[in-house]
């Protein structure tokens, strides 16, 4: 009788420790699933809210930055000149205020963007002289923009492009029906030198390269206009331009070009739709404050992740001794 009452009491703990390990397993798994939703989920939230506070920092110490100086502008001007030149402020907005944003008149000089190359690729220009156009249809394109494929020669000025290079080449395929190039005037005495540039494989047609003279009042150097294409049929071209000149004559630039009746320069990289204007390129050291927030926002919630990973599995830990004494005392 005695044999049987232990066996029924083994069999009741055996039971009991059966049932205490199940509940043990299912609670932690349960605990686990929880905590690894909860983690999930905010991580998610930090690193939305990490991003958002880094873009917030970066813009308002960028509030406090000095504009880049135009050391690039600076050196090509010593390079014709023989000497150091002011500097000539470019800014994107628009030189004339309290015009409608469809059409916009008139102005002293065309839009220009940013001294830095890291600014806006594509936007919209601000017409010149007595001339009144239609915004919509007209896009402005800083020398930098990934579509133009410079051949060898060109330099990269940081605001510009030069060459000096005899029959060096710059191809821009656009989809509109003209387009006007405009480019940086060097003050120096050069001799003029001549380029040609073909629309879709047609016969080249021959401009005129020529610097300022000194005693010529530029207002804005980099607002020249070379040439401007003849009208062709709405839809995608290709501008080949070629420089004729040499080492001894005037270099040909670029600042940039504007397309008439774009509908889209290249899809490969610039949208079909949008406002120009949003369409920027970030600066390094606002790519450096973004990621360095993201760092530290990764570092704390790994801080705190491991925190509560420490406190769960603590109190796991007590949970089970306080279980094993109870057994162990009854």
């Amino acid at each position: 009788m005695s044999l049987l009452t232990d066996i029924i009491q083994i069999s009741r703990e055996f039971t009991r420790l059966s049932l205490l390990l199940y509940q043990s397993v299912y609670y932690l798994w349960l605990s686990t699933l929880c905590m690894l939703t909860f983690g999930a989920y905010t991580v998610y939230h930090t690193a939305k809210f990490v991003a958002v506070a880094s873009m917030a920092i970066a813009n308002y110490l960028d509030s406090f930055m000095e504009p880049p100086a135009h050391k690039p502008t600076s050196y090509l001007r010593e390079k014709h000149d023989g000497k150091k030149g002011k500097h000539s402020k470019r800014d994107t907005r628009f030189l004339e205020s309290g015009v409608s944003s469809n059409t916009q008149k008139a102005g002293p000089k065309l839009l220009v963007t940013q001294g830095a190359r890291f600014f806006n690729l594509y936007t919209k220009p601000v017409p010149s002289n007595k001339e009144t156009f239609n915004l919509d249809d007209i896009f402005f394109v800083n020398s930098i923009y990934p579509a133009i494929k410079y051949g060898k020669g060109w330099e990269d000025f940081g605001d510009f492009y030069s060459t000096n290079t005899p029959n060096s080449t710059v191809i821009f395929p656009f989809n509109g029906v003209s387009v006007s190039w405009y480019a940086f005037t060097p003050q120096a005495p050069y001799i003029p030198s001549i380029g040609s540039y073909s629309i879709d494989g047609n016969d080249p047609i021959d401009f005129y390269v020529t610097g300022a003279s000194k005693d010529s009042n530029v207002q804005d150097p980099f607002s020249r206009k070379l040439f401007e294409t003849p009208q062709s049929e709405p839809g995608r071209h290709e501008l080949v331009v070629t420089y004729l000149g040499n080492s001894s004559t005037t270099p040909l630039t670029l600042d940039r070009l504007v397309v008439q009746n774009a509908t889209g320069i290249n899809e490969t990289y610039l949208p079909l739709y949008g406002n120009p204007k949003e369409w920027t390129v970030l600066n390094h050291s606002r790519v450096g404050l973004i990621w360095g927030g993201v760092v530290i926002g990764w570092f704390i919630l790994i801080g705190v992740a491991f925190t509560l990973f420490h406190i769960f599995y603590r109190r796991k830990q007590k949970s089970k001794k306080k279980q094993l004494y109870e057994i162990s005392a009854d």
